[in-house]
């Protein structure tokens, strides 16, 4: 089997082509592991014809939607000469996903968003308000949350440093019992109109080093607060993306892919 080992500012992802006979949610937990596999926090199963794509977290649950898995296909696709314009459109569970290349050398990659969604059936939120920001009440901690769909399914929290109690609660926040598919959780700290930071906790991975789908999630609700312009920076833990937000609320990110290395290995070699 022939893997490609890529990363979009750190978020890190294992391309596989795909096969027939596979069990990829099992192939994803082996391959993903950081100490008995390859280690990555997703599997991207590629095919081809059309550009069609399945993406699982490194516990080998399925992920609808992953924005740095999708730019890391498109530099996969690029890179292997399967596709020869700078436009590229990825099935994915969600939907097609339409990608604008930008630069094919230092790879950069756009993506429209879309408009972020605010209602509780498309949050899969159980609760009988539905309003756009929320209190979670863990243990002695009442958390003010936003959640939104952009996607998948965040969930935003504002804070004004890393250093604190909520960032102790991600696993809590992520599996609250209103949340019926669970959530991703950003804590952003906003910085200036132009930039935030953020950590993001995922949803069947724990901690990464970046969210794409979650710099989106996080800047849509900072503006829709007023606490940022329609363009900023969104900075994570390792690198950044641009956010741009139109008139008509549709949110646009541009961000890296880099492959890391690619190899052949075989499955009966995993534990």
């Amino acid at each position: 089997m022939h893997i490609v080992k890529m990363h979009g500012c750190g978020n890190d992802y294992i391309v596989v082509e795909y096969e027939e006979g596979i069990s990829y949610s099992n192939l994803s937990k082996k391959l993903c592991d950081r100490r008995l596999g390859v280690g990555a926090d997703g599997l991207i199963v590629a095919k081809r014809n059309p550009f069609d794509i399945e993406i699982y977290g490194s516990d080998g649950s399925d992920i609808p939607m992953s924005t740095n898995g999708i730019i890391c296909y498109a530099k996969y696709c690029l890179d292997k000469g399967y596709i020869t314009k700078n436009k590229i459109d990825v099935i994915t569970d969600i939907g097609k996903i339409k990608v604008q290349i930008e630069n094919e050398d230092s790879f950069m990659a756009s993506i429209n968003m879309g408009t972020p969604i605010y209602n509780n059936q498309s949050l899969f939120i159980s609760d009988p308000l539905d309003s756009f920001g929320r209190i979670l009440n863990i243990g002695d901690s009442n958390i003010i949350s936003y959640s939104v769909f952009l996607g998948t399914v965040h969930t935003v929290i504002f804070v004004d440093d890393f250093d604190c109690n909520a960032l102790r609660l991600a696993s809590e926040i992520s599996n609250y019992r209103i949340f019926n598919r669970k959530t991703n959780v950003n804590f952003v700290k906003i910085i200036d109109c132009n930039n935030i930071e953020i950590r993001t906790y995922e949803r069947g991975i724990g901690w990464v080093l970046s969210s794409g789908s979650g710099s989106c999630a996080a800047a849509a609700v900072a503006n829709e607060l007023e606490l940022v312009d329609m363009r900023l920076m969104a900075h994570q833990e390792y690198g950044s993306y641009q956010i741009e937000i139109n008139r008509k609320g549709e949110v646009y990110i541009t961000g890296p892919s880099i492959k890391v290395f690619e190899c052949d290995i075989k499955e009966e070699d995993l534990c």
